[in-house]
């Protein structure tokens, strides 16, 4: 949702006092996503998360996918099982 929503949606809620039902309808979102949004606002005072921290982790690296995709282009025929045992036994990635 838009920065410009997110306010709306806490304003309507802290200073408007809505219900959640009306507030989702006004915002054409789900119940949750309003929630969410509010909820962030209490703990952080922002409408939006951080961007770094949204998602989980990598599991491969940059040089784990350079090393996939130079294995794959040596070894054009190989399968997923043959690709995981090679990255294991090479750099330990499972």
């Amino acid at each position: 949702l838009s920065v410009d929503l997110r306010k709306r949606i806490v304003h309507w809620r802290f200073t408007e006092g809505m219900e959640i039902q009306e507030i989702t309808r006004l915002a054409g979102c789900a119940q949750r996503t309003v929630y969410n949004i509010l909820e962030l606002y209490q703990q952080t005072g922002e409408y939006c998360p951080p961007s770094g921290d949204v998602g989980r982790h990598r599991t491969l690296t940059m040089t784990d996918k350079s090393y996939l995709l130079s294995t794959l282009n040596l070894n054009p025929t190989f399968y997923l099982d043959e690709l995981q045992d090679a990255i294991w036994k090479d750099r330990e990635v499972e």
